[in-house]
């Protein structure tokens, strides 16, 4: 895990203070790419914080299209990895609207790992 972004630290700071258990943070997930997860939950739910700018204005790299292509690989990739992949703006962050859909997904993931594996030719 590579040191914790200080754009980062907030959008952890906003998880805690709604319940969540406190994600692993820039989460390296890929045996050959550099890729990183911003957010780890239990149950492999990623969180991916989405916007066109980083902290302070800086240009994030969600704003070329190759940025965005580059995004699609890593979450497809993620996926087939076995990981929920969740995108969120910093604004949703803020705001809470995030809530209700990674309330969703952690309870979804928990009943996952609680069912009994499928027989064999099921």
């Amino acid at each position: 895990m590579r040191r914790r972004d200080s754009e980062d630290i907030p959008y952890a700071y906003y998880f805690k203070a709604f319940g969540f258990p406190t994600p692993d943070m820039e989460v390296r997930f890929h045996g050959q790419r550099r890729w990183r997860m911003d957010f780890v939950f239990p149950g492999k739910v990623a969180v991916e914080v989405d916007g066109l700018f980083g902290a302070h204005g800086h240009v994030g790299g969600h704003r070329s299209v190759s940025g965005k292509l580059n995004d699609n690989e890593k979450s497809n990739e993620a996926q087939i990895l076995g990981y929920m992949v969740l995108r969120f703006t910093p604004r949703e962050i803020r705001s809470g609207q995030f809530v209700d859909t990674l309330t969703r997904a952690l309870q979804e993931r928990a009943k996952v790992g609680q069912r009994p594996p499928k027989e064999k030719g099921a």
